[in-house]
């Protein structure tokens, strides 16, 4: 889902209901990975020591597709499609603040990153149904 601001709950299409877990919203630091046609095909996390989900991610969310966990297991890189080619000069904006973490009632973890920095057209091309866009 693509929001304005980083809100402290939020509901899936499903239903279920996402609370925010951190007082503040600097988690760590991230790149948007971008292709060589400056699409943007995911995003690489470093979480800072203490970070919500830092050591819980470590424990499943390797196992995802999606996900490369990386450099001794402080690096995590969200793919959002099979896509991995990176262009790396265009992929180092390294962004601080405006990601959170959320918990949902039924233990689904989420996380949140701003797409302030990044372009109108680099944020169309961010794979998000029109119906989950700015909400």
């Amino acid at each position: 889902m693509q929001f304005e601001d980083c809100p402290n709950f939020f509901a899936d299409d499903t239903g279920h209901q996402y609370s925010r877990v951190c007082e503040d919203d600097d988690n760590g630091f991230y790149d948007w990975l971008r292709s060589p046609e400056e699409n943007v095909i995911g995003v690489r996390w470093f979480p800072y020591e203490g970070a919500v989900l830092r050591d819980r991610r470590l424990a499943y969310l390797k196992e995802l597709g999606y996900l490369d966990v990386e450099r001794d297991h402080l690096e995590t890189s969200i793919f959002f499609s099979e896509s991995r080619e990176i262009d790396k000069p265009k992929s180092c904006d390294q962004d601080f603040c405006n990601n959170n973490v959320f918990i949902s009632d039924h233990g689904v973890c989420a996380i949140s990153f701003s797409t302030a920095n990044l372009s109108e057209e680099q944020k169309r091309s961010l794979p998000i149904p029109d119906e989950l866009r700015r909400r």
